[in-house]
């Protein structure tokens, strides 16, 4: 059964979006509403054309195992940094509070809910399994968005594609990081890449309740190279903030490298310019390296974004 892409009403009499001839809507109203950007809007203006759709570029079906049940799979193949999937959260809650009621869920959505695990749930167990974060990993207390569709995908800590939330458009993009066969199961990384000391405690524990057997869960050689990604990352700033400029500044090859070498996302090339650009602005003789940094810090974000390359070029 299809389903309108704003408000998921299930339909076999869906219109399709007059330019990208992919998006799906079951009124005219719905149309209007995400092509808007902001609070109620679905940003498609914005990603009309640049962003994969259901059913046409990948599809959600079962994985075949029974630990995780269904998943998201290409239909087409994706180059690295394409954008796969735009879409906004059919509600939000504080993360600590976690009490939304299910009135609150828009009536034509709510067949989707029912459908999420764990089945026969009540609803705040749903969110909690299912919830992804819609605020920056430094906020103790953001939000939490249920996406109907991001929540099939499955965990791998180097998985091939990253998500993040863009406050002013009110949606979540999810990337692709590397190149991904038509076929190939899309999956992300549940616990940020640079909190990599703290991954097997959150996946061992509820919500997920499932243990990950990726690569870097079995080769002693992966995770260690991921461990010192964190390190790396932490050290950057941490010798900035002691002075130590030009330090930090030696760090940046061997983290892009290690970015590199595991296809690690482009949002985190974007992260390490902009940490090394605040490095740099604090003394005068790096200034000039710093507003190289802020300018590749922005060309990894519009990459990330608008799903564009961006060339890897070391300002030093």
């Amino acid at each position: 059964m299809r389903f309108c892409s704003y408000c998921y009403a299930e339909s076999d009499e869906l219109s399709k979006c007059g330019k990208c001839k992919k998006r799906l809507y079951c009124s005219r109203e719905c149309q209007a509403k995400d092509w808007k950007s902001g609070k109620v809007g679905g940003a498609h203006k914005l990603y009309c054309g640049i962003s994969g759709e259901i059913n046409i570029d990948y599809e959600i079906r079962n994985t075949g195992r029974s630990d995780v049940g269904d998943g998201i799979f290409a239909l087409r193949d994706f180059g690295k940094n394409e954008v796969i999937i735009v879409e906004r959260p059919i509600i939000t809650v504080a993360q600590r509070a976690l009490n939304p009621l299910i009135p609150d869920v828009p009536e034509s959505a709510k067949h989707m809910v029912d459908a999420l695990m764990p089945k026969n749930g009540t609803f705040k167990e749903k969110i909690d399994r299912n919830g992804i974060s819609c605020t920056d990993e430094c906020v103790v207390d953001g939000l939490t968005g249920l996406f109907l569709t991001l929540s099939k995908a499955n965990h791998c800590c180097l998985g091939n594609s990253d998500h993040q939330y863009f406050d002013h458009r009110r949606v979540k993009i999810l990337v692709s990081s590397k190149p991904i066969a038509k076929g190939e199961e899309i999956t992300f990384s549940y616990v940020s890449s640079l909190k990599w000391n703290e991954r097997k405690l959150k996946l061992a524990g509820y919500p997920y309740l499932f243990q990950c057997k990726c690569v870097a869960c079995t080769s002693q050689s992966v995770e260690e190279k991921l461990a010192k990604v964190w390190k790396l990352d932490d050290e950057i700033l941490r010798l900035g903030g002691q002075g130590k400029v030009e330090m930090a500044l030696r760090k940046e090859e061997l983290l892009l490298n290690l970015y590199e070498e595991l296809g690690l996302s482009m949002w985190l090339y974007q992260k390490t310019y902009y940490d090394l650009f605040q490095v740099c602005i604090t003394k005068q003789k790096f200034l000039s390296q710093g507003r190289r940094y802020i300018g590749m810090a922005h060309q990894a974000l519009v990459a990330f974004s608008k799903g564009r390359s961006a060339p890897r070029s070391s300002p030093i």
